[in-house]
Parts: structure tokens; C-alpha cells; sequence
């Protein structure tokens, strides 16, 4: 599964759920995190828009007390998108 469709289908799988797994964090929302946070990282605003719920939960893991330091130093941390950035055009 690339980038994209992980984050596809980590956006449908958590727009009832708060972790990949269960109620707690687990490995699980580590090892996704480290998988996806690298494509997300690519993606402009308005994609980041497009898959709230896959954003929600990346943000979420990304500012865990000691997991931010972590996916700072190995540049795995993902900005939070502009609401207000201006609609890209082709020109």
C-alpha cells in the first residue's frame, strides 16, 4: 500500500475511532505513524484538509509527551494545515 492509500484508508478507519487499535495508544499508531507521516509531510494544506480524520490522529500521535522529539529529530513531523492558505491554481 503506498502513501496515498494509507492515507485513505487510516482517514475512513478513524472517523469513529480515536487510535488505530482499541480505546489506548499501541505500537500499532506508532509503526502507521512512521509509515504515513512521511507522505503526509508532502501534502499541501488543502490535502491535509481532505483527510480530517487521518490528520487528527497523526497530529495527535506526533505531540505525545516524548513522541514529539521523535518524530522532530527524524523529521517525521507534520505541520498543521493553513485553513485560510489560498486555493492552488494550475498557472
Amino acid at each position: 500500500m503506498d502513501g496515498e492509500e494509507l492515507q485513505t484508508h487510516i482517514n475512513k478507519h478513524l472517523a469513529m475511532r480515536m487510535f488505530i487499535i482499541g480505546q489506548n495508544i499501541t505500537a500499532a499508531d506508532i509503526v502507521v505513524h512512521l509509515n504515513v507521516a512521511s507522505h503526509m509531510k508532502e501534502l499541501n494544506d488543502h490535502q491535509k484538509m481532505d483527510v480530517p480524520n487521518a490528520f487528527r490522529w497523526l497530529d495527535h500521535i506526533q505531540h505525545l509527551p516524548g513522541y514529539s522529539d521523535i518524530a522532530s529529530a527524524n523529521g517525521l513531523f507534520v505541520s498543521f494545515p493553513n485553513e485560510n492558505a489560498p486555493e492552488l491554481t494550475k498557472a
